[in-house]
């Protein structure tokens, strides 16, 4: 999965640099460059409307492999071969102001910015601990919300870009039921959740932070 994702990010330069112009660019097309090693693919778009006020739209998809004992407590290592399998998409736009002078003006520089957030995704639990494999389930959450940002983007001989971020962000997830290969299960679904890790319905607070790497045209 890595390997087809690190393809496709050597493919998307290879293409937005033979169409890049040495005109001062409007558009910059980018990509989130951390998420390749976490198994996951995040493009940008971004379309300076004039001198200080550009709109992006992101979007990622997501898919990943967590053995428990990585983002779950298992003291004991009992559980090490148990398996979640994250797969879902997330979109994301948002209106960017940027703080310009002389030198500069969107999309390059110093920017605030307003966004949502809407995400779904699905979840795959492999029980690969209790003999008959009990607590094999399947469920699904969406993830909605919003933030403001604070950042800055660079723009190298007209072509090649950074864009640097940070930001507080909210979201508000909601889980949809859960459903396991084994009925009896349903018997006590507290235990069940807490066996597999269902994650919490309700508001989360965060922090957003990254970077993106592009190309201007």
């Amino acid at each position: 999965m890595k390997k087809n994702l690190l393809t496709l990010s050597l493919l998307f330069f290879a293409v937005v640099n033979s169409f890049a112009q040495k005109a001062d660019p409007k558009n910059v097309l980018k990509i989130g460059f951390p998420e390749l090693f976490a198994a996951s693919l995040n493009l940008a778009y971004e379309r300076a409307i004039n001198d200080k006020v550009s709109f992006q739209v992101t979007g990622g998809y997501r898919h990943i492999q967590d053995s428990y004992g990585l983002t779950w407590t298992d003291n004991d290592n009992t559980r090490s071969e148990d398996r979640k399998i994250y797969s879902g998409y997330t979109v994301v736009p948002e209106l960017k102001y940027y703080l310009t002078n002389t030198t500069w003006a969107a999309p390059k520089g110093f920017y605030i910015s307003a966004f949502g957030r809407y995400g779904k995704y699905d979840v795959e639990f492999n029980d690969n601990t209790t003999p008959n494999n009990d607590y094999n389930a399947t469920y699904s959450y969406t993830e909605a919300g919003g933030g403001v940002l604070g950042g800055f983007q660079f723009i190298f001989a007209k072509v090649f870009v950074m864009d640097f971020y940070i930001g507080p962000q909210m979201k508000l997830r909601t889980l949809q039921p859960v459903t396991y290969e084994n009925k009896r299960i349903i018997t006590d679904p507290k235990k069940a959740a807490s066996y597999i890790g269902v994650e919490e319905d309700g508001q989360r607070p965060g922090v957003r932070i990254g970077f993106k790497i592009g190309a201007a045209f």
